[in-house]
């Protein structure tokens, strides 16, 4: 599970898994179980340090709003290949 610091950051968070849990067949939580993820491989991987709002952003702009649920694993796993590669 992720934590976040402060409420701001805890209300953004809260507002990108609002944006989207219609989108993806994951729950909320394995939404951001997702991006922790995708952080940790792209750390791992390249050595940079991406934010989770950044990956969640990046899932977000991805996915287009009012298109049937997707399985939102391979989504974060792109956008984590771009982030590394940025």
């Amino acid at each position: 599970m992720v934590t976040v610091d402060s409420s701001a950051a805890a209300a953004q968070y809260a507002a990108i898994l609002t944006q989207l849990e219609p989108r993806c067949q994951e729950s909320r939580r394995g939404i951001a179980d997702l991006s922790a993820k995708v952080r940790s491989a792209v750390k791992q991987t390249s050595g940079r340090e991406v934010s989770l709002m950044d990956v969640l952003r990046g899932m977000e702009r991805a996915i287009p709003g009012g298109a049937a649920k997707i399985n939102c694993t391979d989504i974060a796993t792109a956008v984590g290949l771009l982030l590394s590669r940025q």
